[in-house]
């Protein structure tokens, strides 16, 4: 058994949520569909709220969240954190700016396990909210997936 601080989660989920708050405002600028433009605006917002809400649990927790985790479990946090879209140079530059959907799914995938792995090394901690991020954060993805789908259709001659 190894200890495994999960500050590190929310410091990860705080910093994702803020750029990907940036990147759903950035492609509500590029749209120029008033409902594309609208729907990109909420989940900004909706990205913007969850900051908040890691950053306050963050504050609320100042000291240490360390928990006991077996190897492969302190394995898989420590690679999730290491290969976030942010924070890894090597992943980003897989994908160009048209790409914008592609990294805004991949991102919304990692917050999910990302969130996940949080509720499950600390199942009391804000539970409520958790669950109300995890629902919005599953839209987001589908959302994300779903005009991914559309956008395929003209390419596919459908």
């Amino acid at each position: 058994m190894k200890t495994y601080n999960g500050k590190e989660l929310l410091m990860l989920l705080v910093e994702s949520e803020k750029k990907v708050a940036e990147l759903y405002h950035d492609l509500s600028g590029k749209v120029s569909h008033p409902k594309a433009k609208a729907v990109f605006e909420k989940l900004a917002k909706d990205e913007e709220r969850h900051e908040e809400i890691y950053t306050a649990l963050m504050n609320k927790f100042e000291g240490d969240l360390s928990v006991e985790v077996d190897d492969d479990a302190l394995e898989f946090l420590e690679s999730l954190v290491k290969f976030s879209y942010f924070r890894n140079d090597a992943v980003k530059k897989r994908f160009i700016k048209e790409d914008a959907l592609v990294v805004a799914e991949k991102i919304e995938r990692d917050t999910l396990i990302l969130v996940q792995e949080l509720r499950s090394l600390y199942p009391n901690i804000a539970p409520d909210e958790i669950a109300v991020v995890m629902n919005e954060e599953k839209k987001h993805l589908n959302f994300v997936l779903r005009t991914l789908e559309n956008q395929m259709y003209p390419t596919l001659g459908l």
